[in-house]
């Protein structure tokens, strides 16, 4: 098991591939997203849908979805430790009292600041992250003196000189496009010197460091109409050093209630995370960025509801939220038959939708056209079913905008 991360990129158009995630990504951890305009995210299929190199964390999309300038993309993945050995433990307990559920989860995870896997502290770097509080400080450059190394140290950099025939086994880490001094150069198969800010790799980067995380839970379910939840957490950036311990612990809660009545349904829900609140996931939904259309971290939010469902044909929805006490954001959504048409406002964004799904036996038909400000968006997908796995259909989009948000 590794540590929960969360990527967010803007496609670039026509380009199914290389997409980099951070780190190298533990295999079937991941979950990608592919998200166009105001519907939901979809959840894409590994093979089908996208292949990844999880050892060099690339994701490369097949031509099931045509990469745009208005895709967004997102992925949900365990990224495997490369500093420290880490210990995940969990705890978990439910306990039913009449029409009272109970439940208690506890949660925690914890760097071996004693037994680093790639490199060697020294009595210094250990001081210094003794004294560096939270803070990422302290700079280690990944290259060990060894009689079977590939490298030799010239004038305070490193060269290759050949399998085994060098003194120092280097360690190169890809630190993005000219931020590093060091480039792989294909002809020796190795790591050629370039210099500061020419090349993409470097074998110096901060230490990490070690950290523990421990989450606690407590919730409580009533007749299956409402749930509250409290949670709190103690999270430590730098167990080496006390410094900066004051902001350790966090806190938060959640309420949720649901209820239905005949053709009437009720929903709300309301979400406070203090600013230190430490989660093994992510705090905010995916897309949440785009759906808010803000980057503020999610503090604090409520939701309220309502569904009408006269007949089986017809559907309305509709509903106001908040977000931080300060965007709001209202929508309602009409559906009659295999139509629908609605409306969404966030802060002074207006966006309009309308659209149609429809299934005749094996012929399929969807269509949706989108409008926000200055953008407009319109979807296609026809599709024949042959046989269980094998179908001919025919997609596409049509896009105007002059916002340059997708």
């Amino acid at each position: 098991r590794g540590s929960y991360k969360r990527m967010q990129f803007a496609g670039e158009e026509g380009k199914q591939s290389p997409y980099f995630l951070e780190g190298s990504v533990i295999t079937g951890s991941e979950k990608v997203y592919l998200a166009q305009g105001i519907a939901r995210p979809k959840l894409l299929k590994r093979d089908e849908d996208y292949t990844i190199d999880y050892e060099r964390g690339i994701i490369s999309f097949t031509n099931n979805n045509i990469i745009t300038n208005h895709t967004r993309i997102e992925v949900e993945y365990q990224q495997a430790f490369e500093d420290y050995p880490n210990t995940y433990q969990e705890t978990d307990a439910h306990m039913k009292v009449g029409g009272l559920m109970f439940t208690g989860i506890y949660r925690r995870r914890y760097d071996d600041k004693e037994n680093p896997l790639t490199f060697t502290l020294s009595a210094a770097e250990i001081e210094s992250l003794k004294i560096a509080g939270d803070s990422l400080t302290v700079l280690h450059t990944y290259a060990d003196t060894s009689s079977q190394g590939s490298y030799i140290l010239d004038d305070n950099h490193f060269v290759f000189v050949g399998e085994g025939n060098g003194n120092y086994d280097v360690t190169f880490f890809y630190v993005g496009e000219n931020s590093g001094e060091y480039q792989y150069d294909a002809t020796i198969k190795g790591f050629a010197y370039q210099g500061p800010g020419l090349g993409n790799y470097s074998p110096t980067k901060f230490i990490m460091s070690p950290q523990e995380n421990q989450f606690y839970g407590l919730g409580v379910n009533v007749f299956e109409t409402a749930r509250l939840e409290v949670y709190g957490s103690d999270r430590d950036g730098n167990t080496f050093s006390a410094i900066d311990d004051h902001d350790n612990f966090g806190k938060g809660g959640r309420i949720n209630l649901a209820k239905t009545f005949h053709m009437l349904t009720l929903n709300g829900e309301y979400i406070y995370y203090d600013e230190n609140l430490s989660i093994p996931a992510a705090r905010e939904e995916i897309d949440y960025q785009y759906q808010w259309n803000t980057e503020e971290p999610m503090e604090e939010l409520g939701n309220l509801g309502v569904g009408i469902t006269p007949t089986d044909f017809f559907k309305i929805d509709f509903g106001y939220s908040i977000l931080n006490r300060t965007h709001r954001q209202k929508f309602i959504n009409v559906q009659p038959f295999f139509f629908q048409v609605g409306y969404r406002g966030i802060d002074s964004i207006h966006q309009y939708f309308a659209g149609l799904a429809k299934k005749f036996g094996k012929f399929s038909l969807n269509s949706r056209y989108e409008n926000k400000q200055e953008s407009h968006l319109f979807t296609y997908d026809v599709s024949y079913v042959i046989k269980k796995y094998y179908g001919i259909g025919l997609s596409g989009s049509y896009d105007r905008d002059t916002t340059g948000r997708g």
